[in-house]
């Protein structure tokens, strides 16, 4: 299995080198197959010398020119693949601004920090988005549903955990990612939603 994940990054690579880099293509793949990082163990420092320089796809051509940040800077790590790290870093000097990008992984240690300080899910919020995700699996309107259930998914993050409960959810979320990059559109946005309505039912639990 790892060698096939290998072999397909690089066949990814040699066609990316090929064909020039479509970093919004990139961005979803690299979130439909990377690993999720629990909120509660996201907190990341930064090493090393000079910038971290912001990516907005796990690739060094997709580079956000005039992004990034320094030591000292903290960062919460949502996914990781291929090298890199999707994070986000609140940007407190001009605003309280959410930045999401990529980084690359090495320059990253973890901090035993967790979510952004003060998260406290809205689950009225998260439980429209729910709604409106089987609403729009109801009309066939998948694409929809998906980004429905995963801004809920989102908004959430892992507050719903506890350490008294067993959660597959990851490995569904995996497999839901991987039904997106299928064209099983169907099957995606109903497992998305599925995973949101039992970690929301958990979250109201507590």
């Amino acid at each position: 299995m790892k060698i096939n994940r290998l072999l397909i990054l690089a066949l990814m690579l040699v066609c990316l080198r090929a064909f020039g880099v479509n970093c919004d293509q990139l961005d979803q793949a690299g979130e439909g197959g990377a690993n999720i990082v629990p909120d509660f163990g996201s907190g990341r420092d930064i090493v090393g010398a000079g910038r971290l320089q912001f990516y907005s796809a796990p690739h060094i051509s997709c580079k956000m020119d005039g992004w990034f940040v320094v030591s000292g800077d903290t960062l919460f790590a949502k996914f990781t693949y291929a090298g890199f790290t999707k994070v986000s870093f609140i940007k407190m000097k001009k605003s309280d601004r959410e930045i999401t990008a990529w980084v690359i992984s090495s320059r990253l240690r973890e901090n035993e920090k967790g979510i952004v300080p003060g998260h406290s899910p809205d689950s009225e919020e998260i439980g429209v988005l729910l709604k409106d995700g089987k609403s729009a699996i109801s009309q066939q309107k998948f694409g929809a549903a998906i980004g429905k259930c995963q801004n809920g998914l989102e908004g959430l993050g892992d507050a719903y955990w506890s350490n008294d409960i067993e959660d597959d959810t990851d490995v569904k979320l995996i497999a839901a990612g991987a039904l997106r990059r299928e064209g099983k559109l169907e099957n995606s946005a109903s497992m998305y939603c599925r995973v949101l309505a039992n970690r929301l039912d958990l979250y109201n639990k507590k």
